[in-house]
């Protein structure tokens, strides 16, 4: 009778566990991970139109809806302006989430270490061209090396779409094309950065991997960068990096130098050795004003041009000096040909 007692408690248990490891198995299925921007402040909720478009972009993607998608801000989001992201993408379950301690911390490091003074940034000493860099902008760039990394510990892995980058419809979903891999991206072969923003890089890293048993200074002579605009990571691998994000972070070189996350995680590549492919999505970069992955019709050139006039803060003035030299032209050529035909 016990051992009869002792089957029945088993086979309940184990009922519990198949049932319990299902339910996890089916969140696993339908939050595979999660999508993440890192939006600026705006004064006005009208002045969100390129968010606003992004979120559009992904949110017509068929398998939006399996992820959490989380926007970084330094605190400069408000809530109204919050409730009206929600409001123009209904379906996306949005988080913000605020990092304007982080931002303050940073530039508590420059305050202590003026970019003029040579020698306490004599590992990474500033170009003149760094130093003309926003300290915003270098604060963006570590944030983009990690500093976002442990809010997705729970996720399998992290899709990175920035502000200016909107999808075009009926992409596929990244996650069943790069499984097995550590990272992915539009593309894994631009040449190293500027001299310029570049100061003490090989040897930082050369040195760091040489500590970990990694390979040494002379595999970090070059190596290829990563366009990161939008970038997928398998966060098992990225968050075994922070080593390398914490001791970047230590040094201040990204403040200093404008070491850009590009290059940063080309050298995380190359001191772990680990798999990496082309991304193939598709989509617009609006700051570039560039097409990624494919080439646009006329129809769509045409589209875009008109938006980007529309979006300048004088957009009659400026629609009027971009129209104005073309009817001028139209209408030389048009009399050309007139007094050819009469001719």
């Amino acid at each position: 009778m016990v051992c009869l007692a002792f089957v029945a408690f088993a086979a309940a248990a184990t009922r519990h566990h198949h049932a319990d490891h299902a339910a996890k198995d089916k969140l696993v299925a339908r939050r595979p991970g999660a999508l993440m921007c890192l939006a600026r402040g705006r004064a006005h909720s009208r002045d969100y139109a390129a968010l606003v478009q992004r979120n559009s972009g992904v949110a017509q993607q068929r398998w939006s809806s399996a992820y959490d998608h989380f926007i970084f801000h330094e605190g400069n989001v408000l809530s109204p302006h919050q409730e009206y992201l929600r409001h123009h993408a209904p379906t996306l379950r949005l988080r913000f989430i605020s990092m304007e301690r982080f931002w303050n911390e940073s530039r508590a490091v420059v305050a202590a270490r003026p970019l003029d003074n040579r020698a306490a940034w004599a590992r990474c000493p500033p170009s003149d061209m760094s130093r003309r860099v926003s300290l915003g902008y270098k604060i963006m760039c570590l944030f983009h090396f990690g500093e976002f990394l442990h809010w997705f510990s729970a996720y399998q892995y992290v899709l990175r779409i920035d502000e200016d980058c909107v999808l075009l419809p009926g992409q596929p979903d990244p996650a069943l094309e790069v499984r097995g891999y550590a990272l992915a991206a539009p593309s894994i072969s631009k040449p190293m950065d500027f001299e310029a923003f570049s100061a003490g890089i090989r040897d930082f890293f050369g040195e760091l991997s040489a500590s970990r048993g990694g390979p040494g200074r002379a595999a970090f002579e070059e190596w290829p960068t990563v366009y990161t605009n939008v970038l997928w990571l398998n966060t098992s691998w990225a968050l075994s990096t922070g080593w390398m994000y914490e001791a970047v972070k230590a040094s201040g070189c990204v403040l200093a130098s404008r070491w850009g996350d590009a290059p940063l995680w080309g050298a995380a590549l190359r001191a772990t050795g680990a798999r990496a492919r082309t991304l193939s999505l598709r989509y617009y970069h609006g700051s570039l004003h560039a097409h990624v992955g494919y080439s646009p019709s006329w129809s769509d050139q045409l589209g875009q041009l008109g938006a980007r006039l529309l979006s300048l803060k004088y957009h009659w003035l400026g629609l009027a000096a971009f129209c104005a030299p073309l009817a001028a032209a139209f209408c030389y050529h048009a009399r050309a040909a007139g007094s050819a035909g009469r001719g």
